[in-house]
């Protein structure tokens, strides 16, 4: 069944959309925030999610994982998201939540957030098939934007050269200025297979068609759980991620969770360790001055095509 508003899975996803991805409308021109439109597709979409994620990425693989229950078992969680949903249940429902209830509570929240990270920055940075007049359409669209700040480096053998002068980028970028039909009278290598043997034509864009290409990912597999680690410290765990070293059961768990989503591999018993904390270390430090944040706009494009 999808999620609703009050599905404990929807807590720590509604805390985070909310803040980040708010809906503006305006009354007597005076504007006021909505609830988040990404967050209601996230939740109206959840089944869907759920079923096209990996086969070792499920809610039996989360709550077989000890290591990863023990660290939220353990950690001191303080008045946040989950204890205020607790606090209404018991208000609004007139019972009294036990411990473990409310830890329940708190292990859904987590799962969660954790689909709802794992699904957007692996929908978002992901390899396209896309035609290469629209790749070629969209680098001409970031040189004419970038131009003034643009550099490049040419490297031949051990010789090298930095070009940073708008002018010779702008000589160098010549194609960016033409109309978009100059490409479809630019040849390229296609290989036709005839009777076992391949052979090579150079037709244009306009005799072939224009071929289908595969762009990779914007960013690696490793920048993709630095991502989805780092909202995980400074919004559910209250971590300073400006600081270098964070609280033990706080990187055992994020250890757990890059394990869970396949970025860390090996025996859960060595890298799921205190003695593996440097690699959390070294992970944080590697894109510390990376921008991670995920945006409306990406994240409204992935929701709306599933």
């Amino acid at each position: 069944m999808p999620l609703t508003y009050n599905s404990p899975e929807a807590i720590y996803v509604q805390q985070y959309c909310n803040k980040y991805f708010p809906d503006v409308d305006f009354e007597d021109g005076e504007p006021y925030l909505l609830p988040s439109g990404e967050l209601d597709i996230f939740l109206a979409k959840y089944d869907t999610i759920v079923a096209s994620l990996s086969k070792n990425f499920n809610k039996r693989a989360f709550y077989n994982f000890t290591d990863l229950q023990q660290c939220l078992e353990n950690i001191n969680w303080g008045e946040d998201a989950v204890h205020t949903y607790a606090n209404q249940q018991e208000h609004e429902k007139q019972i009294t939540l036990t411990p473990e209830e409310r830890m329940s509570l708190r292990k859904e929240a987590f799962w969660g957030f954790l689909v709802f990270l794992y699904f957007s920055v692996n929908g978002i940075y992901a390899d396209r098939q896309m035609p290469i007049t629209d790749l070629i359409e969209e680098t001409n669209q970031f040189i004419t934007a970038n131009i003034d700040q643009l550099k490049i480096k040419m490297t031949a053998g051990r010789k090298s050269k930095e070009i940073t002068h708008p002018l010779i980028l702008k000589a160098l970028f010549a194609a960016f200025h033409c109309e978009k039909d100059y490409y479809m009278d630019m040849p390229y290598e296609k290989i036709i297979n005839f009777n076992g043997t391949d052979y090579v034509c150079t037709p244009t864009f306009k005799q072939g068609g224009v071929p289908i290409i595969s762009v990779p990912a914007a960013i690696t597999e490793r920048h993709k759980s630095y991502i989805i680690i780092k909202t995980i410290l400074s919004e559910i765990l209250q971590c300073d991620t400006s600081k270098k070293y964070y609280p033990q059961t706080e990187s055992i768990l994020c250890l757990c969770v890059l394990h869970f989503c396949g970025y860390l591999l090996g025996e859960t018993a060595n890298v799921c360790d205190k003695s593996n904390i440097i690699t959390l270390t070294k992970l944080m430090k590697d894109f510390q001055k990376t921008d991670y944040q995920l945006t409306k706009t990406d994240l409204f494009s992935l929701y709306f095509s599933i």
